[in-house]
C-alpha cells in the first residue's frame, strides 16, 4: 500500500485526514518493516554464499541455519501482526437466569494491556510504557514527562479509536448468545477488528413463588355478610385491586383478581425468588350467612336476659 492509498483508508475509517503525527508514525513504521526485510534479504544471501562454498560439509549446518530463520521469521511477523483483545478479555455471566448480567471479570488488566500497546506504537519506551500502563496516574506523569508529552495527542487518538461493543449485557438467560465487537479505526493502532461470540451459562435459576404462598403473604381479609361483603384494603399489602372500584356485595365464593405490586416483585427478585405472573386470584371466603348472624344474636340476647 502506498502512501495515498493510506492516507484514503484512513479518511474513509475516521472522515478526517491523519495528523502529522499520525502520518509520521505510519512512514516509521514502514520504513521499520522495509528495514527488517532488507535485513533478512540480506542474511540469506550470506547463507546462500557460504553454502556455495562449503556445500559439502555444511548441509547440516545449513538446515540448522534454516530452521533457525524461518523461527525468527515466524516469531517476528507474528509480533508484528495486530493483536486479539479477546486473547486477554475474558468475560463472566452472573445472576439469575432471565436476568443475567455480563461482566468484564478482568477490565483493569485489559486496560493495562491495551494501553501498553498503544503506547509502545505511539513511541514510548516498552518498559517505560508497561510502567505507564499500570499506574492509576499514568496518564498524567506521560503528559508531565518531556520525553513523550508531545505524544499524547496521537495516544489519545489512537486510544479512542478502538470501540469495544456487546449486543447485550442484561436480562440475559442461560443458552442465549452475547456477541462482543471490536473496531479499530485507526490503522496505525495493532490491535485487530473482530467478532466473538459466547453463550451464556452458570446463571443461577430462582426460587419460583406459588399462587397459594403470595395469597397467604398477602393476608387479603374479607368482612360482612355472604351477598354483602367487602374486602379490607391494607396500604402495606403486596397486592392491590386492579379495577378502580372496589366490589361490594361479595359471597362466598367469588373470585378476585389483584395485581402483584412491582415494589413486592422486585424484593423477590432480590431474595432469589419470583413469581411468573403480575396477578392472582383470589377466592371471597370467611364471609358469614344470615343464618349464622341471627343464631350470634339470639345467643347474645339469651345471655343478656
Amino acid at each position: 500500500m502506498n502512501n495515498k492509498d493510506w492516507i484514503n483508508q484512513f479518511e474513509e475509517q475516521n472522515g478526517r485526514k491523519p495528523t502529522p503525527e499520525e502520518l509520521s508514525l505510519y512512514l516509521k513504521n514502514l520504513s521499520a518493516d522495509r528495514s527488517k526485510s532488507i535485513k533478512k534479504q540480506s542474511f540469506l544471501e550470506k547463507i546462500k554464499k557460504f553454502v556455495s562454498t562449503n556445500r559439502k560439509k555444511s548441509v547440516g549446518i545449513f538446515i540448522v541455519l534454516l530452521l533457525v530463520l524461518f523461527s525468527l521469521g515466524g516469531y517476528i511477523y507474528f509480533q508484528s501482526q495486530p493483536k486479539s483483545v479477546f486473547n486477554v478479555l475474558t468475560v463472566e455471566f452472573s445472576g439469575y437466569d432471565g436476568d443475567g448480567e455480563l461482566k468484564e471479570s478482568n477490565e483493569t488488566e485489559f486496560q493495562s494491556w491495551m494501553m501498553q500497546i498503544i503506547l509502545e506504537k505511539a513511541g514510548v519506551d516498552k518498559d517505560q510504557a508497561k510502567l505507564f500502563a499500570t499506574d492509576p496516574d499514568g496518564q498524567k506523569k506521560i503528559e508531565s514527562d518531556p520525553r513523550y508529552a508531545s505524544k499524547m495527542p496521537l495516544i489519545k487518538s489512537m486510544f479512542e479509536s478502538v470501540h469495544i461493543d456487546i449486543d447485550k449485557q442484561n436480562g440475559l438467560k442461560n443458552g442465549e448468545e452475547v456477541t462482543i465487537a471490536v473496531t479499530v479505526t485507526n490503522p496505525n493502532v495493532p490491535i485487530k477488528s473482530e467478532k466473538k461470540t459466547f453463550k451464556v451459562e452458570n446463571l443461577k435459576e430462582y426460587e419460583k413463588v406459588s399462587a397459594e404462598d403470595l395469597i397467604k403473604e398477602a393476608n387479603i381479609q374479607f368482612t360482612g355478610v355472604d351477598g354483602h361483603g367487602k374486602f379490607l384494603d391494607s396500604p402495606n399489602s403486596v397486592l392491590e385491586f386492579k379495577q378502580t372500584d372496589k366490589p361490594k356485595n361479595l359471597k362466598n365464593g367469588d373470585k378476585l383478581t389483584f395485581k402483584v405490586k412491582d415494589s413486592y416483585l422486585k424484593e423477590l427478585k432480590s431474595k432469589g425468588k419470583t413469581f411468573e405472573e403480575n396477578v392472582v386470584e383470589v377466592t371471597v371466603s370467611g364471609l358469614k350467612s344470615k343464618e349464622e348472624i341471627k343464631g350470634t344474636e339470639k345467643r347474645l340476647s339469651t345471655c343478656i336476659g
